[in-house]
Parts: structure tokens; C-alpha cells; sequence
């Protein structure tokens, strides 16, 4: 059975997935995917214009930021050709969950001033929220959600940026995707401190456990690129037929 041979399950594929010209196509037909997605969700909702703008806005942040890691992955098969396409529906899902900008709240929301820290939406103590929700005497599925979620939020980029060369080394995708949980934690209380100026602004929470959930995540994900190593370098080879007993 292969599974990861670059040439003899479909030589024609393999040939185009090398060449790189199956990688534009699902890039700029997700971000068009995307916007119309956004646009059929929220055109039924008042401020249309605003929400027109705001929709084009995130689809042509995340079609740049998805043709850049095209450039750079490299797909020598089919299987990689998968990761790939299921890599850049992943990046979707993260920034519709957790760093979309919500351009037409400050357009249409009042303004009253007086931009502040919320305090209240912070931890900088380590483990302290983790502690809290685990030792709470009622559980709550949404407790373990939380966790999980914060857990695997980075895993699949993990995974992908090694298996796909996007990242060249493991200690370089620890490194470069520990950066970017602090850099959504610190989108979080950006994005907090702005709409603390607005009424009803509450924004997103801002949390050093996060971090730690989220780097325990990025090893996860290296560590799943070493399994899928070991099955492609070892458990599914094409026996060499050549080779003398």
C-alpha cells in the first residue's frame, strides 16, 4: 500500500502538486468562500455597509496571510497536498474564532471615552486560571472546552508548518508559534482597551495560561509531525522488489 510516493500513484498530480500550481486555487477560492460566507451571516443584520466592509476587510487579511504560507509550503505528494488544503480551512476557523476584528462594532457603537485597562480581563499569574477551572466542585462542560480548546488551538499550525517545510526546524515552529500566541494574546488586549471606550465594551480576556495551553499544544504538534515521519519514512515504503534476499 502507498501512501506517500511522489511518483507512481499519479504521476500527472504529482508533477502539478511540485510545481506548485494546485496552491493559488484553494487559496483564492477560500478567501472568496469566506467573504460571501460572512457577507450572507451578517447583510441581514442593520449596517449593512459597515458590515460589507468589514467582511472584505478580514477575507483580503487572511487571503494575504494564506498565499504568503502557500508560497512557502512545499507538497511533494497528494497526502501533503491534503494537509494543505485542510491547513488553510483551519486558519480560517482560528481567525473567525479568535482574531477576527470586528471593524463594524467601532463604527456604529457610541463612543464615551476614556480608554482603560480591564483589569478584570486580565491574569498574568500562571496556572492560576487553569487551577481555577479544574478545581471547581461543579463541573462544567465549558470549563473542559475551555481548556481543550486553548490546548489544540495551535496544534494543527504546528503540525502543518513542519510536515509542509513552512517552518524548517521543530525548535524554530516552538519557537515562531510561541510568538504568535503572544501576539493573539496581545491582539486580545489591544482590541479590549479600544472598546473600553465604547459602549458596552467588554472585549476578549487576556491570559498568560493561554499561553502555556497553547506552547503545550505547539509541542503536541510537533510531536504528531514526528509520527508522521516515522509512518511515511517507515511504515508505508514501497518495498524494494530489486533488492537481492
Amino acid at each position: 500500500m502507498i501512501l506517500f510516493e511522489t511518483e507512481g500513484w499519479c504521476p500527472m498530480l504529482n508533477v502539478i502538486l511540485i510545481k506548485g500550481k494546485l496552491k493559488e486555487i484553494p487559496v483564492l477560492l477560500a478567501a472568496i468562500i469566506y467573504v460571501i460566507w460572512r457577507l450572507n451571516r451578517e447583510l441581514n443584520f442593520d449596517h449593512p455597509i459597515a458590515l460589507t466592509i468589514e467582511s472584505v476587510i478580514n477575507g483580503g487579511a487572511m487571503l494575504l496571510l494564506t498565499w504568503w504560507l502557500s508560497k512557502k509550503a512545499v507538497i511533494k505528494n497528494w497526502v501533503e497536498y491534503t494537509i494543505f488544503l485542510i491547513f488553510i480551512f483551519y486558519l480560517y476557523v482560528l481567525h473567525t474564532l479568535v482574531t477576527y476584528i470586528p471593524i463594524e462594532y467601532f463604527t456604529t457603537t457610541d463612543y464615551i471615552g476614556h480608554f482603560h485597562v480591564l483589569y478584570e480581563r486580565m491574569n498574568l499569574i500562571p496556572f492560576y486560571t487553569i487551577w481555577q477551572l479544574i478545581s471547581r466542585t461543579i463541573y462544567s462542560p465549558a470549563y473542559a472546552l475551555q481548556i481543550i480548546g486553548n490546548l489544540i488551538l495551535l496544534t494543527p499550525f504546528a503540525f502543518a508548518s513542519l510536515t509542509l517545510h513552512i517552518i524548517p526546524t521543530p525548535r524554530k515552529t516552538i519557537f515562531v508559534l510561541c510568538l504568535v500566541s503572544i501576539g493573539i494574546e496581545l491582539e486580545q488586549f489591544i482590541e479590549t482597551f479600544v472598546v473600553s471606550a465604547f459602549n458596552y465594551g467588554e472585549g476578549r480576556g487576556t491570559d498568560i495560561d493561554d499561553i502555556l495551553l497553547n506552547t503545550l499544544g505547539i509541542i503536541i504538534g510537533v510531536g504528531l509531525y514526528y509520527i508522521y515521519n516515522f509512518i511515511k519514512n517507515i511504515g508505508f515504503k514501497r518495498p524494494n522488489h530489486n533488492q537481492k534476499n
